[in-house]
C-alpha cells in the first residue's frame, strides 16, 4: 500500500471507525470477507477473462483492501475524485475498481440474503414483502457530480439548494432501519412514483425531504 494511501490497518482495528467507513463492524467485515474473496475471483475472470493472480500487481492487494474499498464507496458515496485523493490514485483507478468489485460484492451480499428481492410496484407487494414493517421513513440524499456536458443535463441534475450538480436519490428504511425502497433520480423525474408505490403505508418524512 502507498503510504499516502488510507490507512486501512488502522480502521480494521476500530469497529466505530470501520463502521463509519464502511457500515460493517470488524466481525461481520471479516466474514464477509472470506466469501467476497471467492466471489471476486469468479467475478474478475468472468467480466476480465483473466486471471486475478495475473497482470500488474494491484494496489489495493488482498481481498480485504478491495472489499473495504468497494465497500467504503458505497457507504460513503464520494466521487471518484475524491476517492482517488484517500486511496492516493488516480479517478480513472476507482472507476474501474468500483466496476471490477462490485459485482462480486453483489454476488456475495446476494447469497447473505441481504439484497433486495426485487423490484416493488404497489403498496400490496410492498406489504406482501415486508409484512413486519408497522411504518417507514423516507429521507432524500444528493451526491455531487461533474457538470454534465449536455444543457438538458445540467438542467436536470442542478440543485439549487446546492449549488451545484448532483445526483438526487430517496432511501426508504424502516424503524430497524434495514433499507426497504430506493428510488434514483431518473425515476424521481416520472413524478409520484413514490406515492404510488407507498400509498396507505405510514410513514415519516426527513427534515431535508419535500415530498
Amino acid at each position: 500500500m502507498g503510504g499516502d494511501m488510507i490507512n486501512i490497518k488502522r480502521a480494521m482495528k476500530s469497529n466505530r471507525v470501520l463502521k463509519a467507513l464502511t457500515g460493517l463492524k470488524i466481525k461481520q467485515f471479516m466474514m464477509l470477507a472470506v466469501l467476497f474473496e471467492l466471489n471476486l475471483r469468479e467475478s474478475f475472470e468472468k467480466y476480465r477473462n483473466v486471471s486475478l493472480d495475473l497482470g500488474r500487481k494491484f494496489i489495493l492487494e488482498s481481498a480485504k483492501e478491495k472489499l473495504f474499498f468497494i465497500l467504503f464507496y458505497m457507504k460513503c458515496y464520494p466521487t471518484f475524485d475524491v476517492a482517488g485523493f484517500y486511496f492516493d490514485v488516480d479517478r480513472s483507478s476507482c472507476c474501474r475498481w468500483a466496476h471490477w468489485f462490485l459485482p462480486a460484492l453483489q454476488e456475495t451480499l446476494g447469497k447473505e440474503l441481504v439484497l433486495p428481492e426485487r423490484k416493488v410496484s404497489d403498496p400490496e407487494e410492498f406489504l406482501r414483502l415486508f409484512p413486519e414493517v408497522k411504518g417507514i421513513f423516507i429521507d432524500a440524499t444528493e451526491r455531487p457530480i461533474q457538470r454534465p456536458k449536455d444543457n438538458k443535463k445540467q438542467k436536470e441534475n442542478y440543485s439549487g439548494k446546492k449549488k451545484r450538480h448532483t445526483r438526487k436519490n430517496i432511501i426508504v428504511n424502516d424503524e430497524k432501519k434495514r433499507i426497504e425502497y430506493w428510488l434514483c433520480d431518473k425515476v424521481l423525474r416520472g413524478g409520484g412514483a413514490l406515492r404510488a408505490c407507498l400509498d396507505g403505508v405510514p410513514f415519516l418524512k426527513g427534515k431535508r425531504y419535500q415530498a
